[in-house]
């Protein structure tokens, strides 16, 4: 491609930027896998059960001292 040519260039930017769009696009799926998601969900819920748990022992505790 000489620089006389500026119709060959323009295709060849259009194609190269098509391109860099889908392989972007695709890029982000596969850094996005739906297991990701489910891990993320996974580990909030053993922490809130965690929290869960903790909260129910600090109030029976209490209890147990009102009792006494």
């Amino acid at each position: 491609m000489s620089g006389a040519d500026p119709e060959s260039w323009l295709q060849l930017s259009t194609w190269f930027t098509l391109f860099s769009a889908v392989a972007f696009l695709m890029g982000s799926m596969l850094l996005l896998p739906e297991s990701a998601k489910k891990g993320d969900k996974q580990s909030a819920a053993k922490e809130g059960t965690r929290a869960n748990r903790l909260d129910l022992e600090r109030f029976l505790a209490e209890a147990s001292m009102k009792n006494e």
